[in-house]
């Protein structure tokens, strides 16, 4: 969080502001600073991401799973469904719409529940494994659109969805379909890259991209499938910065705890146990840090193994 996005928020003084899906607990600081700017606008945190404290105890709605437990995975989009279903607002017909989010955001494990209600009414969006479902697809679609368009992508996206009344309806956008389409295409192109130009300190895989689409945190879920006992660090300049996007499927070591330690004065960044993201300033000495960090892991795994 820039001090000039504060300030902007400060200026605008609104009368309520929402971190949604954003560790913004992480920003304790400049959060308070933001309280005593403008006093009278009502602050609300809904996250699903590891939490540095309980922000509750300061006038501000903190809403965060981890809260009752640490290791639960449960996407934004299943919290802010269940929370309107609880307001007894009918948002029974999107469900669909919140069950591509958990799927985006690989968070089916820990919302089942929510996914086989979902099936119950729309089994055909559901066949087998639902990260190979039509509505894994559907999840693709509306990645690929924020991939391509950044935040008009976004918007364009929701705006879409805002008016389709089925699943149908919203993929046969053609718009839709087409930037899907440029995306799969360029990942296939660094997908293809990855043998020849990685960099390899086991269990860690480094792999730098140039493209001028945001997609390391797409590039680093793909390869951590093919590769899920290995910790992968995807790198892309961005200005005179690195953006960092880290996975570890095996759930062995804590990404997002790794990376945190990794980016102190360089940068900032954090996530979750198997995936996690940030930006640095300083590429080499990150890569030493991490590279320390999960050292720290293997000797720990090492000694409780014996």
């Amino acid at each position: 969080m820039s001090e000039s996005f504060v300030g902007s928020l400060a200026e605008k003084n609104p009368d309520v502001i929402l971190f949604l899906d954003i560790p913004a607990d992480q920003e304790y600081d400049k959060i308070k600073t933001i309280l005593e700017r403008v006093p009278e606008t009502k602050i609300a945190i809904l996250d699903h991401h590891i939490f540095e404290r309980n922000m509750n105890h300061i006038g501000i709605l903190h809403i965060n799973p981890r809260f009752r437990d640490k290791r639960v995975y449960i996407p934004a989009s299943y919290i802010v469904y269940r929370i309107i279903e609880r307001l007894g607002l009918n948002v029974k017909p999107l469900i669909w719409i919140a069950c591509m989010g958990i799927i985006g955001d690989y968070g089916v494990e820990d919302c089942i529940d929510i996914i086989e209600e979902c099936k119950m009414d729309y089994p055909h969006l559901l066949k087998g494994d639902p990260m190979r479902s039509r509505l894994s697809d559907g999840a693709k679609i509306i990645s690929s659109t924020v991939t391509l368009k950044g935040l008009k992508g976004a918007e364009i996206c929701l705006d879409i969805l805002k008016k389709c009344s089925t699943y149908e309806d919203f993929i046969r956008i053609k718009k839709l379909r087409e930037w899907r389409n440029i995306v799969d295409e360029e990942i296939k192109s660094l997908i293809d890259g990855f043998e020849r130009e990685k960099e390899v300190y086991e269990p860690v895989i480094f792999y730098k991209i140039t493209t001028r689409l945001s997609l390391t945190s797409v590039i680093s879920t793909i390869l951590s499938e093919r590769y899920p006992d290995s910790i992968v660090v995807i790198r892309k300049k961005s200005g005179s910065q690195w953006k960092i996007s880290v996975r570890n499927q095996s759930g062995e070591y804590n990404v997002g705890e790794i990376v945190k330690k990794s980016v102190q004065g360089i940068g900032s960044g954090g996530g979750h146990e198997k995936a996690a993201a940030g930006i640095v300033s300083k590429w080499r000495v990150f890569k030493k840090r991490l590279l320390d960090e999960v050292g720290k892991y293997k000797s720990i795994y090492s000694r409780n193994k014996k």
